[in-house]
């Protein structure tokens, strides 16, 4: 009978092990290169995901996420695309600024959706469109949430024109100066 007992206190204790070792947290691969990023998570902290790819990519992560645990192989694809999924319903909306190096956003800010329309900031700034703009796509598909659409600079002639325009300024500035103030 005590051998039966110690063999059933065995099995239970090998198959506790064996499902500990199943839902045992996995560090997450995160790699950036050549302006890809994939995450490749097996049971891994959403919180540390997104440490490691803040790091890899050079970026400014503010916000919190929490530590749901993620599984799955996000990219290889463009840093903005791949966080975007990585994120996509887990709750947050996202803020991606600027370019870095790496193509990875130059900043991140991250806050928790609180279940109405988020009202726009009073610091917003809007930008008009030009006329002739169609909606950017990224290889034919449509930008996501949270995504980022490089608007591309603006001609070389306006540039020039603006350039020219500063310079007129500043020259008005100095002549006006550098002319002897008459005294009141």
């Amino acid at each position: 009978m005590k051998l039966k007992a110690a063999r059933e206190r065995a099995a239970k204790t090998n198959t506790r092990s064996a499902t500990d070792k199943a839902n045992a947290e996995m560090p997450a691969k995160v790699t950036l290169e050549n302006g890809l990023l994939t995450v490749d998570a097996k049971n891994s902290k959403l919180c540390q995901i997104m440490g490691q790819i803040a790091v890899a990519g050079s970026m400014s992560l503010e916000g919190e996420v929490d530590n749901s645990r993620v599984y799955g192989v996000y990219g290889p694809g463009v840093p903005s695309a791949v966080i975007t999924r990585l994120l996509e319903g887990a709750g947050y909306n996202l803020l991606m600024v600027g370019v870095g190096p790496e193509g990875a956003p130059r900043e991140l800010v991250i806050t928790r959706k609180t279940g109405g329309a988020t009202p726009p900031s009073p610091t917003a700034v809007a930008v008009a469109a030009p006329e002739n703009a169609e909606p950017t796509e990224n290889d034919g598909e449509p930008l996501g949430p949270g995504a980022i659409a490089n608007t591309p600079p603006p001609p070389p002639e306006e540039t020039d024109m603006r350039r020219k325009q500063m310079l007129n300024r500043l020259q008005q500035m100095q002549d006006q100066q550098s002319q002897p103030q008459l005294p009141k």
